[in-house]
């Protein structure tokens, strides 16, 4: 299946998507990006919606040994802390999109949602995914993702309860256990 590419009016700068997969999965028991749901790992899952979206960069923080990997400058310091390390690297102005790995229901469609709101935006009282325009000379003030929000000046969107599971993050056993019986 060829890669699918979104065009998003008015759209110009490159889109880099950060995959947040440097967790502990402490909640999981076991590391989240590698299990399997239909034969994916929930890693390949996201970097695949990544590409679907026509991402021009693909980051994985917290994974400095795969391909598209990066190591977190402070392990364990958390994703905000990560992404805004990164921040620097990237020519300005760029786009991002943030894409957390226990999130392996996200299609293209919702990801669109996201990227036709300028300067970037969420869904509702949910953090992740998001997207926001990066400008020069941003200051971020903080170490957490609604830190970030705030710094990129992105607002929230509602969600269509349409979607289903889509917004629901694996983050446990039970959730996991849940989802696969459905």
């Amino acid at each position: 299946m060829g890669q699918i590419r979104l065009i998003i009016p008015g759209m110009t700068e490159t889109l880099t998507t950060f995959v947040l997969a440097g967790g502990r999965s402490s909640r999981m028991g076991q590391d989240k990006a590698e299990i399997e749901i239909d034969g994916r790992s929930m890693l390949d899952r996201a970097c695949d919606l990544a590409a679907e979206v026509g991402s021009d960069r693909v980051v994985v923080l917290g994974r400095p040994d795969h391909p598209l990997g990066a190591a977190d400058e402070q392990p364990f310091a958390g994703p905000a802390r990560a992404i805004a390390a990164y921040l620097p690297r990237l020519q300005k102005p760029a786009r991002i999109l943030v894409l957390p790995v226990d999130m392996p229901f996200l299609k293209p469609n919702h990801i669109k949602a996201l990227l036709a709101n300028t300067p970037g935006a969420y869904f509702d009282d949910m953090y992740l995914p998001f997207t926001a325009l990066v400008q020069e000379g941003v200051t971020i003030i903080g170490d957490r993702i609604r830190d970030l929000h705030a710094a990129f000046g992105v607002t929230s969107i509602p969600s269509d309860p349409a979607w289903g599971d889509a917004l629901v993050n694996i983050n446990t056993p039970a959730v996991l256990a849940q989802i696969a019986g459905k």
